[in-house]
This record gives structure tokens, C-alpha cells and sequence, in this order.
């Protein structure tokens, strides 16, 4: 479950994992400065174990590109990297982002 999750986000259009990490995708997330932009929020395990097992740990909004650019239409993880595309960005040509979760 997302922390500030909301309605007509569709959370969980696409799911990528590995055992060290989960990635949701949410299509159409209201939340970036009243846009409808798109966001992937990644889930780490809960070292406290208070939320079953795992933890939101951070999420990753699509840049300033068009709306609804399907940012996280198709998503992969492997350790602590993370490969999001965005499959209408850039003029409908479509982008990858490869993300490094360490830092």
C-alpha cells in the first residue's frame, strides 16, 4: 500500500521484484504539483516488520516530461538497480531510466 496513495492512481499497473526489492507502478498519480504524471514506488523489506514483511522506502515520479508519458510501463529490478521506461516520453519515442537504489 502506498503511503499517499489516492484514488484513480492505479496503483499496482505493473509490479517488478527481486528479494531485495519491490516496484509498483502507479499510472495517472495525482500528486506531482496537481498533474497527472505517473510514479513507481519501491517497497524494501521492513526491518522492523511492522507492515508485513515490507516497506515503502521511496518513490520515483516521472520527470518533466508530458503527462501521462506511461512512466513505468514496463519495469525490471535486480539487487538494488532498477530499469524504468516511460514509453511515451520523449516526443513518443519512448526513454529508459536505470535507477541505482544505494545511491
Amino acid at each position: 500500500k502506498a503511503t499517499d496513495g489516492q484514488a484513480k492512481s492505479i496503483f499496482g499497473w505493473n509490479v517488478a521484484a527481486s528479494e531485495s526489492n519491490i516496484i509498483v507502478g502507479a499510472w495517472g498519480d495525482p500528486q506531482n504539483g496537481g498533474r497527472h504524471a505517473d510514479a513507481t514506488y519501491i517497497f524494501s523489506p521492513d526491518v522492523k516488520n511492522e507492515n508485513n514483511g515490507w516497506a515503502q522506502t521511496n518513490k520515483i515520479i516521472a520527470g518533466a516530461g508530458p503527462e501521462e508519458e506511461r512512466f513505468g510501463s514496463k519495469m525490471a529490478v535486480y539487487n538494488n538497480t532498477v530499469v524504468i521506461s516511460a514509453r511515451d516520453d520523449n516526443q513518443k519515442r519512448g526513454c529508459v531510466y536505470v535507477i541505482n537504489l544505494e545511491g
